[in-house]
């Protein structure tokens, strides 16, 4: 699951529907076997990053206990009762809204630090809740054991490597790597010798759940915006770890092999416990779509996994709420003569930003339609003319964090997974059926079970990895699109509130960072005068992008 920052409801509705259809699969097979799919769909390893990765951590913990999908929508919203019962909806869509990250609870301390712009503590409280583990004595068939998730994150300290170059003078080349991750598996603990950390369903309390709860947290975070996380874990964690090293020919079996590279720990860089502490933020800052971390654990570190349609028996699927946002618009680019210092600073950012996320090799594969090993699930919404929708996504606006600004609006991204989820299953998660005759996972059909599941896609028999079944057959239907725009006065009280969790910030950080009471009392002075010009500029913004996205009405709601 990728970065997603308030698109994580998107993410959360794609994942509801494809538990639903993976659900409902297991129930055919269990009470109507001579009808039912014969082979056998399980999902074995789980990455994400930022909110993707937050979504992933959400979705590992509720396997172990009661859960329903959100089938309500759009007729009606989910009472509270089916809600409690679906952390993906209650997480993404009722709890993490813009009134709760414009409160001030975490500057209500004189002497508290400003950590984010954002009010970060109340993330601790929704994870506390919402990552809790009530362990249920169902198990569910469509999940290994171990189920593996990885959780990418911002390593701000790094790990210090050294290459020493022979002939050198000195005490080498020193490198640091700040793109970092966390391995967990949940199940019993079968090998306390890797970069692993194992959570135990039947341990709620033990220690590794409130590791797993701040990595979830951790991962999420995006910079300044929300607060860095403190984490400590094993410093053998980064000297187990694998790494592709590139192999000369006849070397190996492949060009690359996987194997270790021991960090340079110098004595005060681990604690005497063997600890590695660290502050950690959002993980989509470098790795945005962990594919990479997910396709080497399904495949066991082979080079690769099966591609063909006659050979696939595993996939990566890349859920992904902004695979085509624009990097490079034209007044963006990057390319104006018309520059300033801050202009070229942001650009920066930017550059490092999207380099650290250019991954041609996977973009290579990914535009391939002959490769099965791996499938993407992005948004996609149609208008009343039948025409694609250019902003298809309600939090899209704001860059991505337009769905903290309204309820409605996360719940028709929710709901638009859904759909677009099952579209998916049915048209794009397929096997041309000729092939699937010749791949050993659908060895037990005859010609009649083929029959019996098969769809056709633009005029091609294509054989499902995931034929849908009971109520998952029920066609799903988007919100509409003007029921969920907002007013005037939408925007008035938005003012308000960031207008009073601005000032508080900025008295906090001019207390804190500035000397001597006459230059604190000028300085808050100088953002009494310049402060409502600055909201105002803020507040306009966001009403300008709401207008783009067609999600603004002149008229009151």
């Amino acid at each position: 699951m990728a970065g997603a920052i308030s698109a994580g409801a998107y993410s959360a509705g794609v994942i509801d529907f494809l538990i639903q259809a993976l659900e409902e699969m297991a129930n055919a097979k269990q009470n109507f076997p001579d009808e039912a799919p014969r082979h056998e769909v399980s999902i074995s390893v789980i990455s994400g990053a930022s909110a993707g990765g937050m979504t992933a951590a959400l979705m590992t913990s509720m396997f172990n206990e009661e859960y329903q999908p959100i089938t309500t929508l759009p007729a009606a919203l989910p009472d509270n009762s089916l809600i409690k019962k679906n952390k993906l909806y209650d997480v993404w869509v009722e709890q993490i809204d813009i009134d709760g990250l414009l409160q001030t609870d975490d500057l209500q301390r004189d002497n508290e630090q400003v950590r984010s712009l954002l009010n970060s503590p109340i993330l601790n409280t929704i994870a506390e809740n919402a990552l809790h583990l009530r362990p249920s004595s169902e198990k569910r068939p469509y999940i290994t054991t171990p189920l593996h998730l990885y959780l990418t994150l911002t390593n701000l300290r790094g790990i210090p490597y050294t290459i020493d170059f022979e002939g050198g003078q000195g005490s080498g080349h020193h490198l640091a790597a700040h793109k970092d991750y966390f391995h967990f598996a949940m199940g019993n603990q079968s090998n306390s010798d890797q970069d692993c950390v194992w959570l135990d369903p039947s341990q709620p309390s033990h220690s590794h759940w409130q590791l797993f709860k701040q990595c979830a947290l951790a991962t999420g975070a995006f910079p300044i915006g929300l607060a860095p996380r403190f984490i400590s874990r094993p410093a053998k964690h980064y000297e187990t770890r694998k790494w592709p090293i590139p192999q000369e020919n006849g070397q190996a079996d492949g060009c690359i092999r996987m194997d270790t590279i021991a960090p340079s720990w110098s004595d005060n860089t681990v604690h005497k416990n063997g600890e590695y502490s660290f502050l950690a933020v959002d993980g989509g800052v470098i790795d945005n779509e962990p594919l990479e971390l997910a396709r080497r654990q399904l495949s066991a570190d082979r080079l690769s996994n099966p591609r063909r349609a006659r050979e696939a028996n595993r996939a990566v699927l890349l859920i992904d709420p902004f695979p085509a946002m624009d990097i490079m618009s034209a007044d963006e680019s990057g390319a104006s003569a018309d520059f300033d210092i801050l202009q070229t600073g942001m650009k920066l950012f930017t550059s490092l930003k999207n380099q650290a996320r250019f991954k041609p090799e996977e973009l290579k594969l990914a535009l391939n339609d002959d490769v099965f090993s791996r499938f993407l699930i992005a948004p996609s919404r149609r208008l009343s003319n039948g025409s694609a929708a250019r902003y298809p996504i309600a939090s899209g606006c704001m860059g991505g964090f337009g769905g903290f600004l309204h309820k409605l609006f996360r719940v028709h991204d929710f709901q638009l997974g859904r759909r677009n989820c099952q579209k998916f299953l049915q048209d794009h998660f397929v096997i041309p059926m000729e092939e699937a005759k010749r791949n050993p996972i659908f060895a037990e059909y005859d010609e009649q079970a083929f029959n019996r599941i098969k769809r056709t896609v633009d005029g091609k028999d294509m054989v499902p990895i995931i034929p849908l079944a009971g109520r998952a057959t029920e066609q799903e239907f988007t919100l509409a699109w003007d029921g969920i725009k907002v007013n005037q006065s939408f925007i008035e009280a938005l003012q308000r509130k960031i207008d009073k969790r601005s000032k508080k910030v900025a008295y906090r950080l001019i207390d804190k960072k500035i000397d001597g009471l006459f230059k604190k009392n000028l300085s808050k002075l100088v953002y009494l005068w310049k402060g409502d010009t600055l909201i105002q500029g803020i507040v306009k913004k966001i009403e300008n992008d709401l207008v783009k996205f067609d999600l603004f009405s002149r008229s009151s709601m």
